[in-house]
Parts: structure tokens; C-alpha cells; sequence
């Protein structure tokens, strides 16, 4: 009668067919050797390897799967199983492997915890690769590209703080990307930190002289610290580069910076300007007109009244200061 070790020589031999594409002699013998015996986990691997070999694929993974059932710690078959499965594009399947690595030893595979967090994210399982790439950064594990992708999530979720400090605490230099360069910004300009915020968005700048985001967040940052001569200057490139609505409310805010500077001639030609342009923007009039019955121009303030008391709606106030520079002419 056939024993054990027979069933043995059984297994072999069609791992040995299989490899010399004898399919058919292969698929007898196997069965022959489980009726006799019960495979241990190598030969259910090299089974899986036999199959992988002539392409059939899902047979392949199946063994593996047997393998690393009976050996949950047979590494040979979970490296192998998730190269395959990543070779399918079967990310989160990949992913559910990397983390079976992971528990053979964390220390020594933790890059498989941040690689399946990877897989995740990339899978639209965000809030898994959330949590996973936490647990990376908790257990004080090092990789820069994690935390990128960890302060990605983050900000998704306004948390700017846990932002700035992922980012704060990789090499700057890792952080090249032009996006995550607004991410570090804008969470420091969020937060009210624009001494900070200032130098990643003129780097951004710097590769992009048009990133109306990164210029608008530019012009605020520096009238917040007062310094309004370069605020001045970044909302003049940001009128060049907008239009309609967005660009009246620049060349508002640009002309009100140039009274801040007491620079009143400029001022009252952006405001001439925006009026000319936006001829319903009813705050260019108000301010020229201030500028004009401060300077007792009374000519020039009559015709800014003029053209202000027939845009609705219009306050009675301003038709009786046009009474009055009349009267002083």
C-alpha cells in the first residue's frame, strides 16, 4: 500500500511535470498524491511555482494561499503572492499581503506597513491608508514619502497643524513637489503663521509666476505682517493675470494699498482706472471721491458725483454732497 512518502514522490514529480509544461501527467500525479498524503507548506509553494510557471495564474495563487494558510510565516510565499498580485494590479489584495509581512517582524519589514498604506491610497481607501500611515509615523518609523502622503490626507481634512508638523520634520528639500508646497504653505498661512508661510509661496512663485492661488495668498500674507509695498506689488501682477470679478476686486484692493502708501496720485488713477473698467463697482467712487473733497479738487470730485448718483442703489448723502461742491465751485 502507498504511504506518506509516497505521496511525496507524488507531489514532486508533478511539480517536476509541470515545469516541463506536462500538464496533463501533472494534474494526475496530484491527484494521486492527495488522495495518499497531506502536502507540508514548501511543497504546496513550489505547487503554486510549477503553475506560475506555465501561466496559469490563478491556480498559482491558490497554492500560495494554501501555503501561507498552513504557514501564515512561509515569507518565500507571501514575497512571491504579492509581487503577483501587484503584477495583476490587485492593489489591495497586494496590500493585505504587505501587512502579513509586516507581522513577521515589524521592525525589520516596515517599510510593507508604509508600501500597503501606498496601496491602499492608490485603491481609494483613504481612510485605511489614513490609518496605517499613522501607524507608521507612531511608531517612529522614518520615511519622508509618508509623511508627504500622510499630511496630503490631513490638509483633506483641515487639519493644518498635523500638516505643518509631518512637513516640518523631513528634509525640505523632499518637499518638491509644487502641490504639497502649497499644502506646507497654505497650512501656515491658515494657521496665521506668515513668516512661514511667505518663503514656500514665493518658491512657488518662483516656479510659476501665474499661480493666482499661491499670489493671492502672497498679497495677504504681506499686508498682514504691514508690509504693503510688496503686497502692492504682488496685486499688480495678480490684475495682469485675472479677469472680471476677480480682477475688480484686485484692482480695488490695489488702489486702497496705494492710499496706505500715501501714494494718492496712484491711488487716484487705479481708482479712475477701476471705474472706467467695472463701472458698477460702487466702491471705487466712494474712495476717489474722499480723495478728491480732501484735496478740495471740487471739479474733480463734481464728476465722480455725477456719474455715482446714477448707479443704483444710491444713498440721498451722496446727492447732497454733489450740492455741496457745487456750491463751493
Amino acid at each position: 500500500s502507498l504511504n506518506k512518502n509516497d505521496a511525496e514522490v507524488y507531489f514532486y514529480l508533478a511539480i517536476s511535470q509541470l515545469r516541463l509544461k506536462q500538464i496533463n501527467k501533472a494534474e494526475l500525479n496530484l491527484n494521486k498524491a492527495f488522495k495518499i498524503g497531506t502536502p507540508d507548506s514548501d511543497i504546496l509553494y513550489n505547487i503554486g511555482l510549477g503553475y506560475a510557471f506555465i501561466k496559469e495564474y490563478n491556480k498559482s495563487i491558490e497554492y500560495y494561499k494554501k501555503c501561507i494558510k498552513l504557514n501564515p510565516r512561509h515569507e518565500e510565499a507571501l514575497f512571491t503572492l504579492s509581487d503577483m498580485y501587484l503584477n495583476h494590479d490587485y492593489k489591495t489584495k497586494a496590500a493585505e499581503i504587505f501587512l502579513k509581512i509586516y507581522d513577521l517582524d515589524n521592525k525589520k519589514f516596515n517599510e510593507y506597513l508604509a508600501k500597503a498604506g501606498l496601496l491602499y491610497e492608490k485603491d481609494n481607501k483613504k481612510e485605511t491608508a489614513y490609518k496605517l500611515f499613522n501607524k507608521f509615523i507612531k511608531n517612529g518609523y522614518k520615511n519622508p514619502v509618508i509623511n508627504i502622503h500622510l499630511a496630503r490626507i490631513e490638509y483633506t481634512k483641515k487639519k493644518y497643524t498635523e500638516v505643518i508638523d509631518l512637513l516640518s520634520v523631513i528634509p525640505q528639500q523632499e518637499i518638491s513637489n509644487k502641490n504639497d508646497m502649497l499644502i506646507f504653505a497654505e497650512s501656515f498661512f491658515k494657521t496665521g503663521d506668515m513668516e512661514n508661510s511667505i518663503p514656500w509661496l514665493k518658491k512657488i512663485i518662483t516656479n510659476n509666476n501665474k499661480h493666482i492661488i499661491a499670489l493671492d495668498m502672497l498679497a495677504i500674507s504681506y499686508e498682514k505682517i504691514e508690509n504693503i509695498k510688496d503686497a502692492s506689488v504682488i496685486y499688480e501682477q495678480l490684475i495682469d493675470i485675472t479677469t472680471g470679478s476677480v480682477q475688480a476686486d484686485y484692482s480695488y484692493k490695489l488702489a486702497t494699498l496705494y492710499e496706505k502708501l500715501d501714494r494718492i496720485i496712484d491711488a487716484s488713477k487705479q481708482y479712475t482706472r477701476n471705474i472706467n473698467k467695472f463701472k458698477s463697482d460702487i466702491r471705487n467712487y466712494q474712495n476717489l471721491i474722499k480723495i478728491y473733497l480732501k484735496a478740495e479738487n471740487w471739479g474733480a470730485a463734481r464728476k465722480i458725483l455725477e456719474k455715482i448718483i446714477i448707479l443704483p442703489p444710491v444713498e440721498l448723502e451722496y446727492r447732497k454732497t454733489l450740492a455741496e461742491v457745487c456750491l463751493k465751485q
